[in-house]
């Protein structure tokens, strides 16, 4: 595989948004607009692979700080933003799932958040639904880490599971370290883990176990996929190669949450279990993707998270990938 090579990638975008009947209105009201879930998934073909990415909604924060750049001057993040053009106030962190059809498997890397952190996260069933696919079609669900907007999406709020007939797939790095019975966060800046997250991990890991299978990073799986361990976020954060036919494109997951950690990868985010290791494999995974021209995938950079990593003389920046009408994408 030629990592530097990077072909032509066609495809099809589907999107769709549904507005509530509060916003169609014209008429003043106190009350809080709630804007209801609109469905949406891009799609394009990639060798012999059908990929779609699916929206999942987004997380929503009343602060970029202290959980990005914890130690860093609230003047110089500011500044920052500001030239990027980026929101420090009433953030939102997309939530971007990828699919992969493969003949008759149908392959999700993680499953959002699901119904249990308020409207603007859980969208994913819905989204499969907009494009045609139901949840019981679900063959493999690949779960990257398992913090709580990459797995939540594998239960209802009854605590059923959602994918009935799918297998799940972990590392065991990440297994062990949050079925340990005190996970360690010693490293973390935050100074307090919620137990309540940690409950809720091991909550859905226990639901799953009998469907539960472990990779090992460097193995190719399903002849389309490689999984490789960028750990730091969590012990096994796991980020994926998926190609076919020469053609490639690298999941980075949760390697950088937004713009900031691009172009500022040092200023580390509180989200990392190991903060210190985690701005150590960013800047290694930004760097191999830069230097390698890789079109990536992100979970949480603006939607749909499609895009590159150029090296400038004065670091990183972020391309999306443009595409002139909502339903083509040429590369």
């Amino acid at each position: 595989m030629n990592r530097r090579e990077l072909l032509k990638i066609t495809g099809f975008a589907s999107m769709s948004a549904i507005l509530s009947p509060t916003l169609m209105s014209f008429t003043k009201t106190n009350k809080k607009s709630v804007i209801a879930i609109p469905p949406g998934f891009i799609q394009f073909q990639m060798g012999d692979l059908e990929l779609l990415i699916l929206t999942d909604g987004y997380v929503p924060m009343k602060n970029l700080q202290p959980v990005f750049a914890p130690d860093v001057k609230t003047e110089d993040v500011n500044t920052k933003t500001s030239k990027m053009f980026e929101k420090t106030e009433n953030v939102e962190i997309s939530i971007n799932i990828m699919l992969i059809k493969k003949q008759e498997q149908l392959i999700l890397i993680d499953v959002g958040s699901g119904p249990h952190f308020g409207e603007t996260e859980g969208w994913l069933p819905q989204s499969l639904h907009e494009a045609g696919i139901s949840n019981s079609e679900i063959t493999d669900i690949f779960i990257t880490h398992a913090h709580r907007d990459h797995i939540g999406g594998i239960l209802d709020k009854e605590s059923k599971l959602i994918f009935l007939n799918a297998k799940y797939h972990i590392s065991p790095k990440e297994f062990n370290f949050w079925t340990a019975e005190k996970p360690d966060f010693s490293k973390s800046k935050l100074s307090n883990y919620p137990e309540t997250g940690v409950s809720f991990t091991k909550n859905i890991l226990q639901k799953i176990k009998d469907k539960l299978y472990f990779y090992e990073h460097g193995e190719l799986l399903f002849d389309c996929l490689k999984p490789e361990l960028a750990e730091g976020h969590t012990p096994g954060h796991t980020i994926f190669s998926v190609f076919s036919k020469e053609k490639i494109v690298t999941h980075i997951v949760d390697t950088v949450h937004n713009q900031l950690l691009i172009e500022k990868p040092e200023w580390g985010i509180q989200w990392d279990v190991d903060f210190k290791k985690g701005i150590q494999t960013r800047i290694e995974i930004l760097g191999k993707v830069s230097k390698n021209n890789e079109l990536v995938i992100s979970t949480h950079l603006p939607w749909p998270g499609i895009g590159h990593i150029i090296n400038t003389d004065n670091g990183f920046k972020w391309k999306p990938l443009a595409y002139s009408t909502p339903r083509k994408i040429t590369i």
